[in-house]
């Protein structure tokens, strides 16, 4: 792209849009030689629009890209009319991809306290939360039922079942900004599966092997915009087995399991919802199921147990940003990443008693290989790679004191290091100190009273920074700031019970 002269025109804002509401499909940046690249392959867009600051907004059709075109933009004259050039602070500058403000020497110098400053300089959020308002409703319906029966045959035994679990849910969003759409949908779910499970003990060991089928039907209207309809059928296998054995004192466990993660429903949502002036969030219908596969290996010996684990996950769900419109806006929307995610935990865990005092101690390791491909205006490209695998190592210290009377001391510490969950890093170790005493009275120990005091060192704040692709966001979290709680629970039911049903529905109301 360049200019009247044929200079290139660098930073130039370019975006594929639809007939005829202009919608934008995706968007990048010009590089310093004014060339851009839009990727096209899925067909969606119509035209191509590229607007610049002081420049006629140029707009060029689709079908002319047939062969890479040079194009020009001219001077919007009409913008120079009656123009008076002063130097006048406060003074705000592009440095890199930075907006930068002076405030010494600027009338800002005086305008009150920080927060005054803050709310008086370009890119920071100061609105009045009234400025915009929100109202949604919905309501959530479930139906579950699930029987299992086992019978032995041959020196093992086998487990059948069937279950059918089925949800209907109304959402409705209103919002006040005239650039984001209100919404109202239903979605549907009807899940029908079956299971069989065979376990039989071995002279080595003991193995169990299982198959689950699961048949899904889903469906969304979007009663506001019908192009955003989603009705599919999904069908798959999930196998499983285990083996345990004990060589000697050590007692070992071989695991393999493949499982499902459906999208929680607010994952699912078209509603887009309000973050701040730069960013917003929406959901997607259409997203893909999680296959987790997981291979686990388990040893124990006395009070001593290790754990290795690796877990190969398809179509991770996770936040990507896309850009929303010319003004700098990040919408951020559950996505599936393009590979596999692969995880690798490993932990160690000690559990002695030494008379009153019962620690639990565990140190862990959690590492991630997470690759995906992110919008970023700013490559050439219009997009690049992110890859973070920066693993956590984490601590848990427990410490029980089993008293007379039934009173019991509890003094507990958590410690998670830095490291990378999906595209967030964790950019600030986390610790957390608590102390609790409890104690509990009547038969079977119906009657529970404890008092604890969370977070003695105000050390839960945590910080982090997710790069979305076209915007980096840095967030701070304190949600769980010191407190003093006294929770008092009664059982009604503590003898055995005859009824051993493991409840129906289960995956559904997790979801929710």
């Amino acid at each position: 792209m360049v200019d009247d002269s044929g200079r290139p025109m660098e930073f130039a804002t370019v975006s594929l849009r639809t007939l005829p509401d202009s919608a934008i499909v995706t968007g990048v940046i010009t590089g310093l030689d004014g060339e851009f690249s839009i990727d096209h392959s899925d067909g969606r867009g119509d035209f191509v629009q590229v607007s610049t600051i002081g420049y006629v907004t140029c707009n060029v059709p689709v079908s002319a890209f047939a062969t890479p075109q040079t194009i020009s933009i001219s001077a919007d004259n009409r913008m120079l009319n009656e123009v008076e050039v002063r130097t006048v602070r406060p003074k705000t500058t592009l440095r890199g991809d930075a907006m930068v403000t002076t405030v010494a020497g600027s009338v800002l110098e005086h305008s009150g306290n920080s927060l005054d400053v803050l709310a008086k300089v370009p890119g920071i959020i100061s609105a009045d939360p009234a400025d915009i308002r929100t109202a949604a409703d919905g309501v959530s319906k479930m139906g579950a039922a699930k029987l299992v029966a086992s019978y032995p045959i041959g020196k093992g035994r086998v487990k059948i079942g069937a279950e059918e679990t089925y949800v209907s849910g109304e959402e409705n969003y209103f919002i006040t900004l005239d650039k984001l759409p209100s919404s109202e949908a239903e979605l549907t779910e009807n899940n029908i599966s079956g299971f069989a499970e065979y376990a039989v003990m071995l002279p080595v060991g003991s193995l169990t092997a299982g198959i689950r089928f699961e048949h899904v039907r889903f469906d969304y209207e979007n009663r506001t915009d019908a192009s955003k309809n989603v009705s599919r059928v999904r069908n798959n296998w999930f196998p499983a087995f285990n083996f345990q054995t004990k060589i000697k004192d050590v007692g070992m466990s071989l695991a393999y399991s493949t499982t499902i993660k459906r999208p929680r429903y607010h994952e699912m949502t078209t509603e887009i919802t309000y973050d701040n002036r730069y960013a917003y969030q929406t959901g997607d219908p259409t997203l893909l199921n999680e296959i987790q596969r997981t291979l686990s290996l388990n040893l124990q010996w006395q009070w001593l147990a290790a754990s290795a684990s690796f877990e190969s996950v398809e179509n991770t769900i996770f936040q990507r940003g896309y850009p929303y419109d010319d003004d700098g806006v990040a919408m951020i929307q559950y996505s599936n990443a393009d590979d596999d995610a692969r995880y690798f935990n490993a932990y160690l865990t000690a559990s002695p008693t030494f008379g009153i005092w019962n620690p639990r101690y565990t140190a862990g390791l959690r590492m991630q290989h997470f690759a995906t491909t992110v919008t970023d205006p700013r490559e050439k490209a219009g997009e690049r790679e992110l890859a973070l695998d920066d693993p956590t190592a984490f601590v848990y210290a427990n410490n029980a004191f089993r008293l007379k009377n039934k009173w019991v001391v509890d003094v507990d510490y958590n410690f998670t290091s830095r490291g990378d969950v999906l595209v967030s890093s964790q950019t600030r170790n986390k610790h957390c100190l608590s102390l609790a005493v409890s104690k509990t009275w009547l038969a079977n120990d119906a009657l529970h009273i404890r008092l604890s005091w969370y977070d003695v060192l105000n050390k839960t704040l945590s910080r982090y920074s997710t790069d979305y692709g076209n915007c980096l966001i840095e967030q701070t979290n304190n949600h769980y700031r010191p407190t003093i709680q006294l929770l008092a629970s009664f059982r009604f039911n503590t003898a055995n019970s005859k009824y051993k049903g493991t409840g129906a529905g289960q995956d559904a109301k997790s979801r929710m």
